[in-house]
């Protein structure tokens, strides 16, 4: 086994591996083996994680090039840093790979969430041409707000700036006075309609408004759609964990709906063409419940309505939160918000809801739920303990 680290100027730590094919080895002695380059000194154990991540996505690759089943959507994972050039994905493709969009407004002192959470998002993006998912994210912030969103402006002429690198994946969008969307409820002010943790009062009738909008604006420039708050931090290695995620979720579950991988409006993922569909229920049900209480009901079936265009559909609830939260002050809820999953804690009920948790009953050794019936090739790993990495 040969083993090369590189740093780029994202400060991202990057690991590649190669194997003999004739002499591959299996899971335990790979493990092995990193065991002792560990013990060695020779990798971090934050390295060896990885290398081991990466062997594991290289066996899903493998058996989704074998299921005629799959999505044609589904990208084989490459966390390398270095490629044959025959490999590279076609990055002249207008439509990304990922897009996240990211409404946000000013908070009442000013906290400058929104700076965090794109500073760590910026530190883990590939900066290497080579890298397959060079320029294949695109993070879509929308000022909903409108003029006065100071950190807003500050990040725009921070990763903007045509002299950073990284502009390349990032859209800042300030919505005009004509793009609001109307509120169903005319004359209703924060003052006399403050709504309750499950009537939604004029501010979070706003808020849901803002998703739609933000989902609009975002709308077939990518093949994935990630909802994401401004303060919400990426986890360290977001992104292997994320595209481990959604190509081991799309080889179980070729169809998926939607699949949930944080709390709130956060880590919502979607496919480019349910996007209009989701947005339209949005809107639709305002005033009946809460944005985050709409997805749930929407992607879960649990009306006429949304069971009609769920079908047969899964939504998956993937084991681990890959978000950190960094704000007391909530956009959603009039009270502050103190106590969270952390990175890559178990995302269970009742974080979540029931119908979109992560099952440790049903799944033990899997990361994946719904995990039954799908293990019908040996080398699918069951279970990658991401925890770990930040531990």
């Amino acid at each position: 086994m040969e083993l090369r680290k590189s740093n780029n100027n994202s400060n991202n730590m990057v690991v590649t591996h190669s194997l003999n094919e004739n002499k591959k080895c299996d899971d335990e002695k790979l493990e092995l083996q990193l065991k002792l380059l560990e013990f060695e000194g020779s990798i971090s154990k934050t390295e060896s994680l990885l290398l081991l991540c990466n062997e594991k996505i290289d066996k899903i690759n493998s058996s989704s090039s074998n299921n005629n089943n799959i999505n044609n959507n589904i990208n084989p994972i490459n966390t390398s840093c270095h490629h044959d050039n025959n490999n590279i994905n076609n990055n002249n493709n207008n439509k990304k790979w990922l897009v996240v969009g990211i409404p946000t407004v000013s908070r009442q002192n000013s906290e400058d969430y929104l700076l965090k959470t794109l500073e760590s998002i910026n530190q883990q993006l590939p900066l290497d041409p080579l890298d397959v998912m060079y320029n294949q994210l695109l993070f879509i912030i929308v000022n909903v707000q409108g003029i006065g969103h100071e950190r807003f402006e500050e990040a725009k002429l921070l990763y903007s700036n045509k002299k950073n690198p990284t502009n390349i994946y990032y859209e800042f969008i300030t919505i005009k006075e004509n793009e609001i969307l109307k509120d169903v409820k005319e004359g209703t002010t924060p003052l006399n309609d403050p709504g309750n943790a499950n009537v939604p009062g004029y501010r979070v009738r706003k808020q849901t408004r803002s998703l739609v909008t933000v989902l609009r604006k975002s709308y077939d420039k990518g093949k994935f759609y990630m909802f994401l708050e401004d303060d919400m931090k990426f986890c360290p290695y977001g992104f292997n964990a994320i595209q481990y995620l959604l190509n081991k979720a799309s080889l179980y579950h070729p169809n998926w709906l939607a699949i949930r991988a944080s709390y709130g409006m956060n880590g919502i993922f979607l496919r480019n063409e349910d996007m209009i569909v989701f947005s339209e229920y949005l809107l639709k049900h305002q005033a009946r419940r809460p944005p985050d209480h709409l997805v749930v009901e929407w992607f879960a079936g649990e009306t006429i309505e949304s069971g009609k265009y769920k079908n047969d559909r899964s939504n998956i609830g993937f084991r681990y939160n890959l978000f950190d939260h960094i704000g007391t002050i909530s956009t959603l809820r009039s009270q502050k918000q103190t106590s969270f999953p952390r990175c890559y804690e178990e995302l269970l009920e009742p974080t979540v809801f029931k119908v979109e948790a992560f099952s440790v009953r049903e799944c033990p050794n899997d990361d994946i739920w719904p995990c039954r019936n799908v293990h019908n090739h040996a080398i699918i790993p069951y279970r990658i303990d991401w925890s770990k990495i930040v531990s």
